[in-house]
């Protein structure tokens, strides 16, 4: 039998496990994952970090939407509807970055000279945007339903080993 990649292993999984356990370690696992991203953020909030962030937390809204029958409703729309804003936020952003990235790009590529006004109006836009996003993963982060929904599934693993 061929050796386990360790970079797909999960700790707490195992083979044998139902769904609605192994939901749980994997969503834990997904929730961590985002949690890094926005202290990653937080620290650098770059093109590439708010990128990675998105991705990081559009993978989560996938599993959570995909387990949605393993996840208690009320506490499953709770969180889904705080992650669906968060990813609004983030992709303010990130059409933010991309035009900026593209309107350099023409503007080097043809050698057009952008008036100071205009440098100043996107700069000004793009730090009013990544102050939104930061102060909308602060309530994420914050918010009762997704830390309930990290603490239940934590103490709920808990009891099973």
């Amino acid at each position: 039998m061929a050796k386990r990649d360790k970079r797909y292993l999960i700790k707490g999984l195992k083979k044998s496990m139902n769904l609605e356990d192994a939901s749980k370690i994997i969503l834990d696992e997904k929730l961590k994952s985002v949690f890094l991203f926005i202290d990653l953020f937080f620290e650098d909030d770059s093109v590439k970090n708010l990128h990675k962030l998105r991705i990081t937390l559009r993978r989560f809204r996938y599993l959570l939407e995909s387990l949605y029958l393993c996840v208690d409703d009320k506490l499953f729309f709770a969180v889904l509807r705080k992650t669906r804003h968060i990813l609004d936020c983030l992709g303010e952003g990130r059409d933010q970055d991309m035009f900026v990235s593209k309107f350099s790009g023409i503007t080097r590529d043809k050698k057009i000279l952008c008036s100071e006004e205009v440098s100043e109006i996107i700069d000004l836009e793009k730090v009013e945007t990544r102050q939104k996003i930061k102060r909308e993963l602060i309530k994420f982060i914050c918010d009762k339903n997704v830390n309930k929904f990290f603490r239940k599934n934590k103490i709920e693993r808990g009891n099973e080993t």
